[in-house]
């Protein structure tokens, strides 16, 4: 009866435990430039990064990626958090980060940023031989891809086709950390830092994350 008992009570705690939620990150890239937004509306290289941030977490994770050009909608959106990072043309390419950010999952997305590389992606190409050979292979590995949420990858696939783009570029630049919000503030429209100039706040962050190494072929 005992045994009965304690068998009853222990699934009840089981049943009784919450479902752990997926990691869902938002992110935003504003007042984009033509190459930025090729590479971002490309739903290969948003389902690469799930993958490779999933890996890392070691749990589920789904990002979502906001695409506007205009550059007031995004100080809103990461002002109120409806994004958590996000990217402005006049922050050299360094990303804002909202404080409710977790650190674990943003240090997961950035390392996987920093080290996704062309060959993660899989592409819906003409010829798909362009891509064994440029890898040194015989036969094509890269099967063709579905749109399946968002985007179109047809700017990166002529860049593959013509040779523009090899399998082993990053897909990014080096992003070594992001700009905390409470660091800037709303001046003329834009986002700038509350003290001093934008060089000088970057030279007051801890450069912390490992990236492609110096000089290395990036696509964005």
């Amino acid at each position: 009866m005992v045994k009965l008992l304690s068998t009853v009570l222990l699934l009840w705690a089981t049943m009784s435990l919450p479902a752990r939620a997926d990691v869902e990150l938002r992110i935003g890239v504003y007042a984009y430039d033509a190459a930025t937004h090729a590479v971002w509306s490309c739903s290969s290289v948003v389902q690469a990064m799930e993958r490779k941030v999933e890996h890392l977490l070691g749990e589920p994770f789904t990002m979502r990626v906001s695409l506007e050009a205009d550059y007031d909608v995004g100080v809103q959106d990461i002002v109120t958090g409806r994004v958590m990072l996000a990217r402005f043309p006049n922050m050299q390419d360094y990303w804002v980060i909202h404080p409710a950010l977790d650190r674990t999952v943003f240090e997961a997305w950035r390392d996987a940023l920093a080290n996704l590389r062309v060959e993660d992606l899989v592409f819906q190409v003409a010829d798909a031989n362009i891509l064994a050979r440029q890898a040194g292979r015989g036969e094509p590995d890269f099967t063709p891809m579905v749109e399946e949420r968002f985007g179109s990858c047809v700017d990166l696939e002529q860049r593959l086709a013509t040779g523009q783009v090899r399998v082993d570029d990053h897909v990014f630049d080096v992003f070594p950390l992001a700009v905390p919000m409470d660091r800037l503030m709303v001046a003329g429209g834009r986002l700038v830092p509350t003290a001093g100039t934008l060089d000088d706040l970057l030279s007051d962050l801890p450069a912390t994350a490992a990236g492609p190494p110096s000089g290395s072929d990036q696509l964005r």
